[in-house]
């Protein structure tokens, strides 16, 4: 559960963050941070809906694809139509990859793995934060 919250914590970091800031980021960087948002939280949803919960593989990367258009649209609507398309497109992709890497996790590794992931998750929106005040 606390994985989760980290996913939900970091997506709505991210799409807020990117919505209050929209005149002061360059296109070229939020279609960066729109890609990078519908990326990692769509496969992040994907390896936990497959790893943890034993979803389906097929449900599984069906609610992960979807969760990621949603994010991809929502984080690249305040900067352009380009942006809002490259979200779209990370959020397919990281929705497709996240379940396969979930269903195929031991359930041995399966807990260091997804800590590991919540690092990754609070440290690209640390850069990504950083890199938007810098742009």
């Amino acid at each position: 559960m606390l994985h989760l919250l980290t996913v939900a914590l970091f997506t709505c970091c991210s799409c807020l963050s990117i919505s209050c800031s929209k005149q002061k980021i360059s296109p070229m960087t939020g279609m960066i941070l729109a890609m990078t948002a519908a990326m990692l939280s769509s496969f992040c949803l994907g390896v936990l809906l497959a790893a943890v919960w034993q979803f389906d593989l097929a449900v599984a990367t069906m609610l992960s694809i979807s969760f990621g258009l949603l994010i991809g649209i929502l984080a690249g609507q305040p900067i352009s139509p380009f942006a809002k398309l490259d979200g779209l497109i990370a959020g397919i992709m990281g929705g497709a990859m996240g379940p396969m890497l979930g269903a195929m996790l031991p359930a041995a590794s399966g807990g260091a793995f997804l800590w590991f992931l919540d690092l990754l998750l609070l440290l690209v929106l640390f850069l990504s934060l950083k890199w938007k005040k810098a742009s």
